[in-house]
């Protein structure tokens, strides 16, 4: 109310000075009047009230103008009121500016006292924080780099109290890292004024007896000079040692593991999320034909051109369906599937095993599957091997939970993190107590024990203890309970911080579970396997080395145990310690196989073995060991050398057999060269026996007996004659019998025709008979050659068309009959899988007689030959040279 009484004053006197200037003239000075109102509004301190009171004002000077008697002339009194309106519109005006000037300075003074108070309480918070964080925080300045502000965290780094680091400078406080050029890194930092940041810095901290290795993630970051102090540098350092020192472990194993997955039996992938092969140990590249890791490291999509899978029911599985693609959405298990790829022979049955790797999320990050060839089991119908090895990768880092509570163990403040950690919202908790959140009661008693302790020694508290979080499962946590005191030094809060540690527990429990692992995989192999430190000492060793170097374990792990004064080479000559495979691997970084090596044995027989060595890296590629493994080849050997002796007396035998031999061989080259062509009339014969003689004899019989049928089926019943019905089908089986036989030896057609229309009907014959495509194609006069040379030809090129039929795996083959200069040559060639020559034809058993080997010797015995080309994989091609004019 006291605000609008300088604006009513104002305008009673306005109408006191319009009623006197109307009904008691006052003449030129009355102006001057009419001013006052504008002077008692100066009080205002809302310039519309102001301004409100000078229209009112305005509009009253108008009506006195007006309704004025005449006492002076008008212009007189026109001219008084357009000087009184100049003038209080300019006081109005002034008074205006002053009141807002006036109210922006009350309000920039009233923003002021509230920014420096809540800039008071931040800082007292801030300061609270920095204390209480487990990261160390410190502020150097001038040129020495004198600490002006450390943390209680940081004076933990070098093991001094707070007292006795301020005012000293880094060098007094750190020698060792200066001592190895860290000043370099500051000077930088300040000369460029640029944030400069160091992972995992390894330096000594402390003094004496308390001086320790230890490594630092730090940041240092230069700082503007204030008004009171000079420029100075930031540094934030982060203590990891021994986050360091676990994953050094970490990464020494998965060292160790990946030299053992390189020598066990079975192959290992990994799988990136979009599918590709990222990892396949060195067992698996050689099962699936590969020869370095870069040739699989793409997409399955891309091996669809070369590779084809089957299920176990032969039907034919699309990239979807693969094993590798459906161990990305499933978990699957000893699942048998039959491979091949087209580029190369391979052509196999192998079971798979394998799982997705999930992230905390539950998404899919990749998979892991190992695989080994079960084809001999799988053709022996016996049961596949169970063989599965589970590998699983885990990385957290989760924030840390800062939550406040007051005397009554309520809280007032909980962060971002604290909220997912609880499955609750920040409105849900502020305000509530462990117990009315539903904490589990032992929990609750736990954390009150530990804060009434803080309450009463106004001392932190650190707790560590597990916890069932509703968003992330049971995690391990480390908490500190730091006290927050009033101005009188009384604790009226508890600031909680608290971090998971469920990371670093949970890579100790899987190294230990790793190592176990590893021992057990160890103790369970055949194969002696013994691992070497970067001095070349025995470290550790299976139970089946000592057994196959007969030696015993306590011998083994000696560092005085140096066997290799006594093993020696494959030829007898003593082996140098630098020459052994496990020393090779340490010293050169690259791995050996199959070494073969004797080594003495206590009961002074000799163990022979083919040794395989690894070298170990750690995760920078340092060799750090080696590993190595030893196979059993001593009854090897022994068959060896008693093959030698027996050798060494076939040969003693074959001089003296050679001049027999000699002699012997050219009567055996003509008697069998008179056996082919007696052979081939022979043929002939016994197919004109079996055409002109034997078909016609069962010929007549059948048409005896029908005729017999018909005749007395007129006037006996039907069923006395079921026993003559059967004979005559057991006489048509004979009939067709003979009548195939006599065709196969020798078919009609090659009596009258040629070489040509004998290969055409052959052609027509195996497309029939056995379902197999040929691709003829003749080249000059090949009819001309008839008679023995025709049929010889035409019963060879049969049996290497049934030699594609039975061996090769594929139906169809090509065959191109060429005749020139009175000699002909025949080609039969296949894409199927081929051979190895020089093994089919060392085979001179009798059950090969008739095989390639005895076309070649009957073609050598007319002057011709036999070459053949073949490979694994690549298919075969025969070809048959002969003079036909014999």
């Amino acid at each position: 109310m006291s605000s609008h009484l300088p604006s009513l004053a104002a305008i009673l006197a306005a109408v006191a000075i319009t009623l006197l200037d109307i009904f008691s003239p006052l003449g030129y000075g009355v102006w001057v009047l009419y001013i006052l109102p504008i002077l008692l509004l100066s009080g205002v301190g809302r310039e519309r009230q102001l301004f409100v009171g000078a229209v009112v004002t305005a509009g009253l000077m108008a009506v006195g103008l007006f309704s004025a008697p005449r006492g002076i002339p008008f212009s007189i009194a026109l001219a008084n009121r357009v000087a009184a309106y100049l003038v209080f519109w300019i006081t109005a005006h002034i008074i205006g500016s002053r009141n807002r000037a006036l109210t922006r300075e009350r309000k920039a003074a009233e923003e002021r006292d509230r920014l420096l108070s809540a800039n008071r309480e931040q800082r007292a918070f801030l300061e609270l924080v920095l204390e209480a964080a487990p990261v160390g925080i410190a502020v150097v300045r001038g040129q020495e780099y004198r600490y002006d502000y450390i943390n209680a965290a940081y004076a933990r780094i070098p093991g001094k109290p707070p007292d006795a680091i301020l005012g000293k400078t880094i060098p007094q406080i750190f020698p060792d890292y200066v001592a190895q050029g860290g000043m370099k890194t500051i000077n930088d930092a300040v000369r460029t004024k640029k944030r400069i940041d160091i992972r995992e810095l390894e330096t000594y901290v402390g003094f004496a007896a308390e001086r320790r290795n230890a490594y630092f993630n730090a940041s240092f970051v230069p700082l503007e000079p204030t008004i009171e102090k000079q420029s100075g540098l930031l540094i934030v350092a982060n203590e990891i040692t021994e986050l360091v020192a676990n994953r050094k472990r970490i990464e020494e194993t998965a060292a160790r593991d990946e030299a053992i997955l390189n020598s066990i039996n079975d192959g290992l992938v990994l799988l990136a999320s979009d599918g590709s092969i990222s990892y396949m140990n060195e067992v698996g590249l050689k099962l699936d034909g590969y020869s370095s890791i870069s040739d699989v490291q793409k997409a399955l999509p891309t091996f669809a051109d070369t590779w084809q899978i089957f299920d176990e029911g032969g039907k034919m599985l699309e990239v979807e369906q693969w094993p590798l693609s459906q161990v990305l959405k499933e978990n699957i298990r000893n699942r048998v599937f039959r491979v091949k790829r087209t580029d190369i022979y391979l052509d196999k049955y192998c079971s798979y095993s394998g799982r997705p790797i999930y992230d905390d999320a539950g998404r899919v990050t990749g998979a892991v599957a190992t695989f080994h060839d079960i084809t001999p089991l799988k053709r022996a119908e016996s049961m596949l091997r169970k063989r599965e090895q589970e590998y699983k990768t885990l990385a957290e880092n989760s924030p840390e939970v800062i939550a406040r509570f007051d005397r009554h163990l309520r809280y007032t403040y909980v962060n971002a993190y604290g909220e997912k950690v609880y499955g609750l919202t920040r409105e849900q908790i502020i305000g509530k107590s462990n117990t009315d959140l539903g904490m589990p009661a032992d929990k609750v008693a736990y954390w009150k024990e530990h804060f009434e302790e803080v309450f009463y020694t106004g001392e932190q508290q650190l707790v560590e203890f597990d916890f069932e979080s509703p968003t992330f499962g049971l995690q391990q946590f480390s908490s500190l309970f730091v006290p927050e005191f009033d101005q009188s030094g009384e604790v009226v809060s508890i600031l909680a911080i608290t971090r998971d540690v469920t990371e670093s527990k949970r890579a100790e429990v899987e190294l230990r579970q790793s190592e176990a692992r590893v021992r057990a995989v160890l103790q369970s192999l055949t194969e002696g396997v013994v691992f070497l430190d970067a001095a070349g000492k025995v470290v550790d060793a299976n139970a089946s080395l000592p057994r196959i170097l007969g030696h015993t374990l306590e011998e083994l792990l000696d560092s005085r145990f140096d066997p290799g004064r006594h093993i020696v080479r494959e030829d007898g000559t003593p082996m140098p310690v630098e020459e052994q495979p496990p020393i090779v691997a340490l010293r050169t970084g690259r791995a050996v196989f199959n070494i073969e090596q004797g080594v003495p044995r206590n009961d002074g027989t000799t163990a022979w073995v083919s040794v395989n060595a690894q070298p170990v890296r750690d995760g920078q590629g340092t060799v750090i060991g080696a590993v190595a493994s030893f196979f059993d080849i001593t009854q090897r050997k022994e068959a060896e050398e008693a093959l030698k002796r027996s050798q060494n007396r076939l040969k003693i035998l074959n001089e003296n057999l050679e001049n027999t031999v000699v002699q012997r061989t050219e009567q055996v080259r003509a008697l069998s060269k008179a056996l082919a062509l007696a052979e081939q009339r022979e043929r002939k014969r016994f197919s004109y026996v079996l055409h002109e003689n034997l078909q016609q004899l069962l010929l007549g019989a059948r048409m005896l007996l029908n005729q017999h049928i018909r005749d007395h089926q007129k006037i006996e019943p039907s069923d006395h004659f079921d026993d003559v019905a059967e004979g005559l089908s057991i006489i048509e089986k004979a009939l067709h019998t003979t009548r195939s036989l006599s065709i196969e030896l020798n078919p009609p057609i090659l009596r009258t025709q040629g070489l040509d229309t004998a290969l055409g009907w052959l052609a027509d014959h195996m497309k029939k008979n056995y379902g197999l495509e040929v691709d003829l194609h003749l080249n000059g006069p090949v009819s001309t050659i008839r008679d023995e040379t025709q049929l010889m030809l035409t019963q060879m090129v049969r049996e290497l068309l049934n030699n594609v039929i039975q061996h090769a795996g594929v139906l169809r083959a090509r065959v191109e009959a060429t005749c020139e200069d009175r000699r002909a040559r025949i080609e039969v060639s296949d894409k199927g899988r081929g051979f190895v020559p020089r093994q089919v034809l060392r085979e001179t058993t009798e059950e090969s007689r008739l095989g390639l080997f005895s076309i070649r010797e009957r073609l050598k015995l007319f002057g011709g030959d036999l070459t053949m080309q073949s490979a694994v994989g690549k298919g075969t091609r025969c070809v048959i040279l002969l003079p036909f004019n014999q």
